[in-house]
C-alpha cells in the first residue's frame, strides 16, 4: 500500500466540537501513526482514560477519515507549552465517517495486487502506421488504439469474484500518459468487517496470485464499499454503497521491487506458473476449488507461503516448514494409515497382551501413532502420485526420501549419529526447491489439474526449467569432465566413442603415452 501523510483536524465521535490538529502518517514498515498537537486525555475524567480508542474521526483536505482501534503510544505535557499525543492505529478508512464500531461492515471490495496485471494478460496498446509513411502530402499524425478486455466473473458458493480492466490517461502539451490496470472485485455472500474480509478473501487471493505468478505479491491498493456511515459526497447519481472507501492498514508482504516490465508468458516459456488465459474457461471452478483448499488445507498453505513472504529466514526453517507442509498434506489428502483399522486394532491387542501388565499402559501410549506412515513413506507415495513432475528432478526417490527424513530428524530431534548425513547449505537449498515443486504440483491437483496438466504448466516455467538443468548436471568428477569434453565438441563433429573419450581424458591429465 502507498505511503500517505495527511494534516487535518481530529476528534472523538462523542465530542464532535472538540477538534485537535494533527498529522496522519502511514508507511507499511511502520503502520498507521496519528500525531496530535493536543490531547484526547483532556476529554476524559481521571480513572476513565481508555487504553484503546475504537474510533477517531478526522477531516483533511478534500477527504474525511475514520481511524479504528488506536492505542496511545506516546503522551507529553510541558509547561509552558502544550500537550501532545501519538497514537498507533490498526485501520484507516478514507472517504467515510463511521461513528460506531459495529457499523463498520463492507459488502464488497476492490483490490489490486503487485503482479495482478501480469497475471491478467493485459492487451497491447497498438500504434497505428504513421500517416506520413503512407502519404507525404498528409499531415503527420500519430494514433494509438486501446481496447479494454471484457471483465471476467467467477461465481462460487463463497461469493462472486470479478477481474476488472480499466485505464487512466493524463495528457500534457509535451506528453500523454495512458496506463491500464486490473483489479479484483470481491463480493461475498454477507457483510464483513475489515479483519474478516482480509482473512477470508483478500489474503487468500494474495496467496492465489502469488502461487499463479510464482512471485511474491503484495496489496497495492484496496477499496471497500459499505451501506453504512456518512460521506461528504452529495450526488444523487450514486448510492452510498457505490462510493469507494480507501483502506489503509499494515501488511507483512514484501513489496514488488521491479515495476519496469511485465512477466514474460507464452505457451512455451513462462516466468509464471499459469496466467488468467490458462484458466479463463474454468475460472469459476478454479476459484471454488481454491477457496475449498483454503478451508481444508489452511496450515499446509500457510507453511508453503511462509517461505515466499519471508525469503530471508534460515534455510533450516524453510526446509522444516516445507517438510511439515508435505507431511500435513499427505495426512489430510492421502490415506493416513498403513493397515486397515480393524487389522491394526487386532495387532495392537496381540502385542499388548504379550507384555506384563505393568508395561501395558506405557506401551499403549507408544503405539498410538504406530499405524501412520513414516515421513519417508509419505514422501515416496507423493512422488509416485506425480511422477511426470518428479521423475525428471529426482532420479532415486528412495534415496531422496531417506535424505529428507534424516535431515528433518536431525534438525528437529537432534540425533548425533545423523550429523554426517545432514545436507550442506547448497544441497539443503536444492531439497527446498524440490519440496516446493512437490507442493506446487499437489496444489495444482487440488485445483483440478491432471498430472499431465501439472507437468505441462511446470515444464514451461522458468524456475522449473532451471531446476531441470541443475538436475541434469553431473555429480561426479568423471561426469563433470565428460560434460566439459562434450561442450568443447563443435556441433558438426560426430559424437566420440568411449575409447576416444577415455583418450581425451588421459590427455587432459597428461597421461597420454
Amino acid at each position: 500500500m502507498e505511503n500517505i501523510e495527511y494534516s487535518g483536524y481530529w476528534w472523538l465521535p462523542s465530542e464532535p466540537d472538540l477538534k485537535i490538529a494533527g498529522i496522519l502518517k502511514f508507511k507499511n514498515t511502520e503502520g498507521i501513526k496519528l500525531q496530535l498537537i493536543g490531547s484526547f486525555l483532556n476529554f476524559y475524567t481521571a480513572g476513565k482514560i481508555p487504553t484503546n480508542i475504537p474510533i477517531i474521526l478526522g477531516v483533511v483536505h478534500r477527504e474525511i477519515i475514520t481511524i479504528c482501534n488506536s492505542i496511545n503510544s506516546h503522551s507529553r505535557r510541558s509547561s509552558p507549552g502544550f500537550a501532545s499525543q501519538e497514537y498507533t492505529s490498526e485501520l484507516a478508512l478514507i472517504g467515510r465517517h463511521f461513528t460506531k464500531p459495529d457499523e463498520i461492515l463492507f459488502n464488497k471490495a476492490r483490490v489490486r495486487y503487485s503482479y495482478l496485471s501480469d497475471w491478467a494478460d493485459l492487451p497491447l496498446i497498438k500504434r497505428e502506421p504513421d500517416l506520413r509513411d503512407l502519404d507525404w502530402n498528409k499531415e503527420r499524425e500519430l494514433r494509438f488504439t486501446y481496447t479494454a478486455p471484457e471483465d471476467i466473473e467467477a461465481k462460487t458458493t463463497y461469493g462472486k469474484f470479478s477481474v476488472i480492466y480499466n485505464c487512466s490517461e493524463a495528457g500534457k502539451r509535451e506528453s500523454i500518459d495512458l496506463k491500464q490496470f486490473v483489479s479484483l472485485m470481491i463480493q461475498p455472500n454477507e457483510e464483513l468487517s475489515c479483519k474478516d474480509f482480509h482473512f477470508k478473501f483478500i489474503h487468500p487471493l494474495n496467496n492465489f496470485i502469488t502461487f499463479a505468478t510464482d512471485r511474491t505479491n503484495c496489496i497495492t491498493e484496496l477499496e471497500f464499499y459499505s451501506r453504512h456511515g456518512d460521506t461528504d459526497i452529495v450526488d444523487s447519481r450514486y448510492s452510498l454503497d457505490e462510493i469507494p472507501i480507501k483502506a489503509i492498514y499494515k501488511t507483512y508482504y514484501p513489496d514488488r521491487k521491479k515495476l519496469d516490465k511485465l512477466l514474460f508468458h507464452n505457451k512455451i516459456f513462462s516466468e509464471m506458473l499459469f496466467s488468467l488465459s490458462d484458466i479463463k474457461s474454468d475460472f469459476s471452478l478454479i476459484m471454488q476449488r481454491w477457496f475449498n483448499s483454503v478451508e481444508k488445507l489452511d496450515s499446509v498453505l500457510n507453511l508453503f507461503f511462509s517461505i515466499k513472504y519471508k525469503p530471508d529466514i534460515y534455510l533450516e526453517s524453510k526446509f522444516l516448514n516445507l517438510v511439515q507442509a508435505v507431511e500435513s498434506y499427505h495426512r489430510r489428502q492421502i490415506k493416513n494409515h498403513v493397515l486397515p483399522e480393524d487389522e491394526h486394532k487386532e495387532r495392537k491387542e496381540r502385542i499388548l497382551g504379550s507384555v506384563p501388565s505393568e508395561y501395558q499402559e506405557w506401551l499403549k501410549e507408544k503405539l498410538n501413532y504406530s499405524n501412520e506412515p513414516t515421513l519417508k513413506e509419505r514422501l515416496i507415495e507423493l512422488l509416485e502420485l506425480i511422477p511426470e513432475i518428479t521423475k525428471q528432478l529426482i532420479k532415486d526417490k528412495e534415496v531422496f526420501a531417506t535424505q529428507v527424513k534424516n535431515a528433518r530428524n536431525y534438525f528437529t530431534h537432534y540425533n548425533k549419529s545423523l550429523k554426517k548425513k545432514v545436507p550442506q547449505p547448497e544441497e539443503l537449498s536444492w531439497f527446498i526447491e524440490l519440496l516446493s515443486f512437490i507442493l506446487q504440483a499437489c496444489i495444482l491437483k487440488e485445483l483440478g489439474c491432471t498430472s499431465e496438466r501439472c507437468h505441462q504448466l511446470l515444464n514451461r516455467n522458468k524456475r522449473y526449467k532451471n531446476a531441470l538443468e541443475r538436475a541434469r548436471e553431473p555429480k561426479t568428477d568423471m561426469g563433470k569432465k565428460l560434460q566439459e569434453i562434450r561442450l568443447q565438441i563443435p556441433s558438426e563433429r560426430k559424437l566420440l566413442t568411449r575409447d576416444e573419450i577415455e583418450e581425451e581424458i588421459a590427455e587432459s591429465r597428461g597421461e597420454r603415452q
